[in-house]
């Protein structure tokens, strides 16, 4: 979930105070999504994945089955894997066409851990008020961010 549609969320039905507090998370998240996956790409990382079970952590290999972005992966590029709140980079070191389940299906990447993180985490202060932006639901207008 990249954007936050409100065609989508303003479907939820019931009491009126428990909707608006759940669109608000949807809203919050939505655009926490979003600065997260730009920050990444400031640093130079071309892909995002969950570190789940499309994550084989004993041989060091992953297939980017929902990547919450994706950039023309090749041989020494970043992933991170994870979510904004716990996330480790990785560099691809091997791009594997022929290792499929299924024939056509996903690549297999390989890769090795990449030990450097951003030292300065820039963390994303954010309240359902903020999301309102006084009936704006842009990201510039939603997001503060907090340099520490």
């Amino acid at each position: 979930m990249d954007e936050y549609d409100e065609t989508i969320y303003g479907k939820v039905s019931g009491r009126p105070d428990l909707v608006e507090q759940w669109k608000d998370g949807c809203r919050v998240r939505a655009y926490e999504r979003k600065a997260w996956v730009k920050k990444m790409r400031a640093l130079g990382v071309r892909a995002s994945h969950p570190d789940d079970g499309w994550v084989d952590r004993e041989n060091n290999h992953l297939q980017l089955c929902y990547p919450d972005f994706e950039r023309s992966l090749a041989v020494g590029s970043l992933i991170a894997l994870g979510d904004p709140e716990n996330y480790r980079l990785v560099r691809v070191t091997k791009v594997d066409t022929e290792q499929r389940i299924i024939p056509d299906s996903l690549i297999t990447y390989e890769y090795e851990p990449h030990e450097s993180k951003p030292t300065h985490e820039a963390p994303l202060i954010i309240t359902p008020e903020q999301t309102r932006a006084e009936g704006r639901h842009d990201r510039e207008a939603a997001i503060r961010v907090k340099v520490v």
